[in-house]
């Protein structure tokens, strides 16, 4: 219900078409996108781990893999939609985002 007044009601027309605007996977176009890191929680119940992943799919096959800009997808298996829980999780999110951000950066060492 909160989300029909937020967004819309996707059985209404022109709300249908609003919301299909802001919808990701039906807007992915052959272009020269950034380099990105998709990280997806296994035990997420508000983003399923297959949504995630479904985009990515669909991001490689319509925008071939380019090493200059990597799409790279992540699952951890440690936490849900707010990321990793515990001290040794949270490090490891932290460590390989900053890994990530650091080879984007030609820093590799």
């Amino acid at each position: 219900k909160y989300e029909k007044k937020e967004w819309g009601d996707g059985l209404i027309e022109k709300e249908y078409r609003y919301i299909k605007r802001h919808d990701p996977y039906t807007n992915i176009k052959t272009q020269n996108y950034a380099s990105m890191m998709v990280v997806t929680g296994f035990e997420d119940t508000a983003v399923y781990y297959f949504q995630p992943m479904k985009w990515v799919a669909k991001m490689r096959e319509i925008n071939p893999f380019n090493q200059s800009n990597p799409l790279v997808f992540f699952t951890t298996f440690e936490g849900g939609h707010s990321g990793n829980s515990g001290t040794l999780a949270k490090e490891k999110m932290y460590v390989r985002n900053q890994s990530f951000i650091l080879g984007e950066l030609g820093i590799n060492q």
